[in-house]
């Protein structure tokens, strides 16, 4: 893989009660070369007809080279405002804005059995329009996360006594935080037919945003 990329952070106090805090990361991940893809399976009567040698078959190379990493938000940003007061209680609320996060994609779909008929015959009429849609990876959204801190402290006598608070999504927002490409149609005539229905039967699988969370603990010290 090729990992490429800058981070930037940048902090600044105002009057001793309030800090500004901005986070940068730009990145560009993607695979570095197309490697050859070997699968394994239980050796089996079904694994010899469909071309597995005890159990081991080979796809020759897998032209991944160029597709981006799915590890996440190649880009985020991140703006926060944090106010500690003198009576020993804090605030903080933060924005973080994430884009370029990408689907995984699937390396069998890559490689010459692709375009291929289930008797093993390489297609010669395919649509070079289906075939780019086919493989083209999907570039998830952008999406926006507001979250917010809070805490309050006490010293009573020789003991120390508080609060905090978290609030994770407060805007509820709902994005995709990953997924990836199935293999069950790992042939250009069954994956087009599944991506032409209104409800692919073996679409990609996703994960999804949590949504609005909170967490709240309570502490003493002695």
């Amino acid at each position: 893989s090729l990992l490429q990329g800058a981070e930037l952070v940048f902090k600044h106090s105002f009057a001793e009660v309030l800090d500004l805090k901005l986070a940068a990361a730009y990145g560009k991940h993607q695979y570095a070369n197309s490697p050859n893809l070997l699968l394994y399976t239980e050796p089996s009567t079904a694994a010899n007809e469909a071309g597995f040698d005890q159990g081991f078959k080979s796809f020759g190379q897998s032209n991944l080279k160029g597709y981006y990493l799915a590890n996440g938000p190649q880009q985020a940003y991140s703006l926060g405002l944090q106010y500690n007061d003198p009576n020993y209680w804090r605030i903080n609320l933060t924005g973080n804005y994430f884009s370029h996060a990408y689907l995984q994609p699937n390396p069998l779909r890559r490689t010459a059995s692709f375009l291929t008929d289930p008797q093993g015959v390489l297609l010669s009429n395919y649509n070079q329009e289906n075939y780019t849609a086919l493989l083209r990876q999907e570039r998830f959204p952008a999406a926006f996360v507001l979250n917010a801190t809070a805490g309050k402290s006490w010293k009573i006598n020789r003991y120390f006594t508080g609060f905090f608070m978290s609030f994770q999504n407060l805007l509820n927002a709902t994005y995709k935080t990953g997924g990836f490409e199935q293999g069950r149609n790992a042939n250009y005539l069954q994956a087009l037919e599944d991506h032409q229905r209104n409800m692919p039967i073996f679409g990609s699988k996703y994960w999804w945003s949590r949504g609005s969370t909170y967490f709240i603990s309570t502490y003493f010290r002695f």
